[in-house]
C-alpha cells in the first residue's frame, strides 16, 4: 500500500537522503526532500565505525570517502593505551558522503529534492491534521500524508515531538570543537577521557595537515549558555592536554575556525505526533560528530521505511528502534573494553564499564558478585545510587551517564539532589 503515499522529507544530509532511499526501494512514489538553497561548505568531517552495519547498510558509505585510521590512542590521566589494530573506524569526508549519497537518490525513481533558501525553510509552518500533513512553504500549501524531519541538532519543523517540559529539567547533549594546524601519529585518534564531566576526542581531518578537536557533555538545557561561554577554554586545555604527547605536533594552540556549540534534546518517552516522525539527530539518535551519527542514522532510515510502508505510528517507530538500542546515547563509555574486545558481540558500552569497575572494586561497592549488579533484569538502583554519590566519579562522565541512566529509566525524577556535576570543571 505504500505506493498511496506522499512524504515530505526536512532535511537534505545523511538522514533525509538515506530515509529518501530506503522509502523509494519500497515503493513510494511521492518524495520530496526539502533542503537549502547553498549548503555551508566548511570543514566537517566525523570518525566513525562499520562495527554495527549490516553489509547493505555499509555500502552507503563508499570506500572513497572513508580515510581509515591506522590506531586508536586512549588518554587519561594516568595512562596513555594505544591500540594498532582499529579494524572498522575511520573518518568520514561529510561533503564527499552528501555527494554520493545525493547520487544515489537521483537514481532512484520517486525521490526529488527541492532546494529553498534557509529563510524559508527555517519558517516553514507545519499543522497536522487526522488524515494528512499541510505544509506551508514560501506561502504556499502542501499537502503529505506523512513528514519525516531529518534537520538535524537546531531542528524547528517538529513542535509536538519535542515535550514542553521545563528547560532546567531538560537533559540536552553539548558540541563545541575547532579545526587545528597539526599532524597525528600514524593517522591515530587520540581519545581523551577526563578530566572533565564530558569526553574529548583529537582525530585527523579529512582537510590535509589539519587535525579536528571536539568536547562533549551531557547537562541541561540551561546550561548551554554557561557551556558556551567556557567551551573555549576548555578546547584551549585539551590542546594543551595532548600538544606534548608523542605524534602530536600542533603548530599554533588556537582553533583557527571554531564552530559553534550545538544543543541536541533527549527525545521525550511520549510522542504525541501521529504523522510526523523524527530521524537522526532531531530524533536524539546518536552524538553528533560520533561516529553513531552516521552509522545509527542510515539503520534506522531503513527502519523509518519499514514502518512507514506499514502504515505504524511514530510511537511504533520510536519504540522500535529504542528496543534495537536500549543504551544508545553512551558510546565513549567502556571504550578501552571496547576496543579490547571489538569482535565479541558482548553488552559493549557503559554495561563494559561499570562491569569493568564491579570486578575491580568489588570490596569497596560492597557488591559480591556481578548477579548483584542486575535486578531483575534491571540495573540495581542501589548501584546507580552509589555511583552518583562518589567523589571518584563527581566530575566524571560515569555520573553523568548514571543520572542519564536513570532519568531514561524511569528510575527516579531528574532534581536539584541528582543533579549533574559541573560541565566545565578543570579538576
Amino acid at each position: 500500500m505504500s505506493e498511496r503515499f506522499s512524504v515530505a522529507i526536512f532535511g537534505d544530509g545523511p538522514a533525509g537522503l538515506s530515509c529518501a532511499h530506503n522509502l523509494s526501494k519500497r515503493g513510494f512514489n511521492t518524495i520530496d526532500v526539502y533542503g537549502p538553497e547553498r549548503r555551508d561548505k566548511s570543514h566537517r568531517s566525523i570518525y566513525s565505525t562499520d562495527r554495527i552495519l549490516d553489509a547493505e547498510s555499509t555500502t552507503l558509505i563508499p570506500s572513497e570517502v572513508r580515510k581509515p585510521l591506522s590506531g586508536i590512542r586512549v588518554l587519561t590521566k594516568t595512562s596513555d593505551v594505544r591500540f594498532d589494530n582499529a579494524e572498522g573506524y575511520f573518518m568520514i569526508d561529510y561533503h564527499r558522503l552528501l555527494e554520493k549519497l545525493g547520487d544515489l537518490v537521483e537514481q532512484d525513481a520517486s525521490p526529488k529534492v527541492i532546494r529553498y533558501p534557509m529563510s524559508v525553510l527555517n519558517g516553514a509552518r507545519v499543522d497536522e491534521e487526522r488524515e494528512h500533513v499541510n505544509v506551508w512553504l514560501d506561502g504556499e500549501l502542501k499537502e503529505y500524508d506523512y513528514l519525516v524531519d531529518a534537520t538535524g541538532v537546531e531542528a524547528k519543523i517538529i513542535k509536538k515531538v519535542d515535550s514542553l517540559r521545563k528547560d532546567e529539567n531538560h537533559l540536552a547533549e553539548y558540541l563545541y570543537g575547532g579545526v587545528y594546524d597539526g599532524a597525528l601519529e600514524r593517522d591515530d585518534m587520540i581519545l581523551v577521557i577526563g578530566p572533565s564531566g564530558g569526553t574529548c576526542y583529537v582525530c585527523p581531518s579529512v582537510c590535509p595537515g589539519k587535525v579536528d578537536a571536539v568536547f562533549t557533555a551531557y547537562g541541561y538545557k540551561s546550561n548551554f549558555r554557561q557551556f558556551l561561554s567556557e567551551g573555549k577554554y576548555r578546547l584551549r586545555a585539551l590542546v594543551d592536554f595532548i600538544k606534548d604527547k608523542h605524534g602530536i605536533f600542533l603548530q599554533r594552540q588556537f582553533p583557527e575556525d571554531i564552530f559553534s556549540g550545538i544543543i541536541r534534546n533527549q527525545p521525550v518517552n511520549k510522542v504525541l505526533s501521529e504523522r510526523v516522525y523524527a530521524l537522526g539527530d532531531s530524533a536524539g539518535m546518536a552524538k553528533p560528530g560520533t561516529s553513531q551519527l552516521i552509522d545509527r542514522t542510515i539503520i534506522m532510515s531503513s527502519l523509518l521505511a519499514d514502518e512507514l510502508s506499514r502504515g505504524n505510528s511514530p510511537q511504533d517507530y520510536l519504540k522500535h528502534w529504542r528496543n534495537q538500542f536500549k543504551f544508545d546515547s553512551f558510546f565513549f563509555a567502556g571504550v578501552l573494553e571496547r576496543l579490547k574486545e571489538q569482535r565479541s558481540n558482548d553488552l559493549g558500552g557503559t554495561f563494559d564499564a561499570m562491569a569493568e569497575a564491579v570486578r575491580n572494586k568489588k570490596g569497596l561497592l560492597g557488591f559480591k558478585d556481578l548477579e548483584e549488579f542486575f535486578v531483575d533484569g534491571k540495573i540495581n538502583h542501589r548501584f546507580l545510587l552509589w555511583m552518583v554519590s562518589q567523589p571518584m566519579v563527581r566530575s566524571g562522565m560515569f555520573r553523568a551517564l548514571m543520572c542519564n541512566i536513570k532519568v531514561k529509566a524511569g528510575i527516579l525524577p531528574i532534581s536539584g539532589e541528582y543533579s549533574l556535576p559541573p560541565l566545565l570543571t578543570t579538576d
